[in-house]
């Protein structure tokens, strides 16, 4: 699943990331069971190196994100 979201803040190699649940959900909603909840703050590996405030896709293994793998961003836009 690939998610767009902006980044809040790093830590490391780590980012914290914004992302619109709906977006979040769009093709997975079952598997979330957080519907309708606004927004949801995610951790993934800062793989390219984003910066607070810029937009990013982060691309998310469903199964994996849940249980305990972090998703990853792979695209950075200013």
């Amino acid at each position: 699943m690939i998610a767009k979201g902006v980044v809040e803040s790093t830590d490391g190699d780590r980012a914290f990331v914004l992302i619109d649940r709906q977006n979040l959900c769009e093709t997975a909603c079952v598997k979330c069971g957080g519907c309708n909840s606004g927004k949801a703050k995610i951790q993934a590996i800062n793989a390219v190196g984003a910066r607070g405030g810029e937009s990013v896709t982060v691309k998310i293994s469903v199964i994996k994100g849940i249980f305990g793998m972090l998703p990853r961003i792979v695209e950075s836009a200013v």
